[in-house]
């Protein structure tokens, strides 16, 4: 059967040119292991792996929810709604090697499973339950806040009775994360000095635990503001990929206060999220508000990669094929 999937024709230096990518078509033979795409995302981790790792000709590749229609294995039978990490094509052949998850709750709207049942909601659980370890009381920042992975760790935070201080690019987004009970903070286009004194207003004890998301601004912006024996958690510099970000923070503040920077990523947590992610979310993950981005048809991949680049500001990117 043809499949039609993506890949580059070169590597993109600052910004995503949408002339860099080149559907091609290739012949799936429909045995052992075919997932039919019903969803696709694109992360913005992609952006240094654009430029990095991803070879021109190789296929991108991507978070994607699909229906089962061919099996060889024990743990998928056809027919079944399943996660994997073969995405940017219509049909994608899954071998042994491959991680796939068939998702524990069948009937529900499909792209949740990129969302907030995807890797932002599992990268703001593991941020709040193995990294900041946050407990009821505690002080919270986390930049790129209205983004999906910041609004749900603020939306989780606010749950177990944390403060959270949410820094925004704009106005609009402020006013959005005040109604979800965050103290925003727009920090787009701004100053270390007046970041640090706007910080101050909010947070005058400090914060007990920080998640960063944007730049350098930010992380040492939150350095200056930690409590002794803090924990900030690493999870991005979503400007280092696209545009040069300067000099880095200065550390001198994380000795003397004893500070924990940690960087994580996901894949070095999936025991704990196999056993407990969806334990936590069963219940409440309709609760949560957050963004999505919805549109048609696998041949709008281009623009929605050059979005990225730009910081479309829209939510959370998903194709609906």
């Amino acid at each position: 059967m043809l499949s039609k999937y993506w890949t580059i024709t070169s590597k993109p230096q600052i910004q995503a040119d949408s002339n860099i990518f080149l559907v091609a078509g290739e012949d799936v033979q429909i045995e052992g292991c075919v997932i039919k795409n019903t969803h696709l995302t694109i992360n913005p981790n992609q952006k240094p792996l654009l430029s990095t790792s991803i070879k021109p000709g190789e296929h991108l590749q991507e978070d994607a929810i699909g229906v089962c229609i061919a099996s060889d294995r024990e743990d998928v039978a056809i027919g079944d709604v399943v996660f994997h990490r073969k995405g940017m094509r219509q049909l994608s052949k899954i071998t042994t090697e491959d991680r796939i998850q068939t998702v524990p709750w069948q009937d529900i709207d499909p792209s949740l499973y990129l969302s907030v049942l995807g890797t932002p909601g599992k990268t703001a659980w593991v941020s709040m339950t193995e990294i900041m370890k946050l407990q009821p009381g505690m002080t919270v920042g986390i930049s790129g806040c209205s983004g999906t992975v910041g609004v749900l760790l603020a939306q989780m935070a606010l749950k177990i009775g944390c403060k959270v201080i949410g820094y925004t690019s704009t106005q609009e987004k402020a006013d959005w994360l005040e109604t979800l009970g965050v103290q925003p903070i727009v920090s787009s286009d701004t100053t270390l000095e007046r970041l640090d004194k706007a910080t101050k207003q909010l947070a005058p004890d400090g914060f007990d635990a920080y998640h960063e998301n944007v730049d350098n601004v930010h992380l040492l912006t939150a350095i200056q503001n930690m409590k002794l024996n803090g924990t900030i958690a690493l999870c991005g510099l979503m400007k280092s990929y696209t545009q040069n970000m300067g000099p880095g923070p200065n550390l001198l503040g994380t000795i003397y206060k004893n500070v924990n920077i940690q960087g994580f990523g996901i894949d070095n947590y999936k025991e704990s999220i196999q056993e407990n992610f969806y334990d936590y979310m069963e219940d409440i993950y309709a609760d949560f508000e957050f963004n999505q981005h919805i549109v048609p048809g696998i041949m709008t991949v281009p623009a929605l990669y050059t979005d990225l680049y730009n910081a479309y500001g829209r939510g959370k990117l998903i194709i609906k094929i």
